[in-house]
């Protein structure tokens, strides 16, 4: 329970860092992180499967294998669906012909919709916090210990992430 108590903090540490402001876009100066994204999601990947297996004490082979599968579907919905909202959302393009997958190459290679932040940890833990645990729960002994890891190991991963694009990469708004 004490997570409970100290997730608002950190929440508040991770949004009260981030400037808004109107009307504006990053420029990066740089090229954009996009060119780092398959790394990220292989390093991302690996190291919750296994802070997540090591955890919850998940060492039966067949375990391993669902939990991978799990964690593996979870990430790449969650780093696609920022991408998959504005697919539904984009009507700049709707007249062009252009398919979704055009449309994604697009914003992929010119458009600065890839930056790591508080919004896109928020997005990440609802959705894997109840897809993972749903299924997982069922081979674990802890659902609670199960939470927990998938909170931290989403927050250190995010973090991470964010520090490896700004280190590499340099933008501004």
């Amino acid at each position: 329970m004490r997570i409970f108590r100290i997730l608002p903090f950190v929440f508040l540490l991770i949004f009260s860092t981030t400037s808004i402001y109107a009307n504006s876009s990053w420029i990066w100066f740089t090229k954009n992180p996009i060119t780092i994204l398959p790394w990220i999601i292989i390093s991302t990947i690996v190291i919750e499967i296994t802070f997540i297996c090591i955890m919850n004490k998940i060492n039966i082979l067949r375990n391993i294998i669902i939990t991978s599968i799990v964690i593996i579907f979870a990430n790449i919905l969650s780093f696609l669906l920022p991408y998959l909202f504005l697919g539904f959302m984009e009507d700049v393009y709707e007249g062009m012909g252009l398919s979704f997958f055009e449309l994604l190459k697009i914003w992929l290679e010119e458009l600065p919709i890839y930056i790591i932040s508080g919004g896109y940890l928020l997005i990440t833990l609802v959705l894997e916090i109840p897809f993972i645990c749903m299924i997982i729960s069922k081979i674990v002994s802890n659902g609670m210990k199960l939470l927990y890891s998938v909170i931290f190991v989403n927050i250190v991963t995010t973090i991470l992430s964010a520090i490896i694009e700004r280190i590499m990469y340099s933008g501004t708004w």
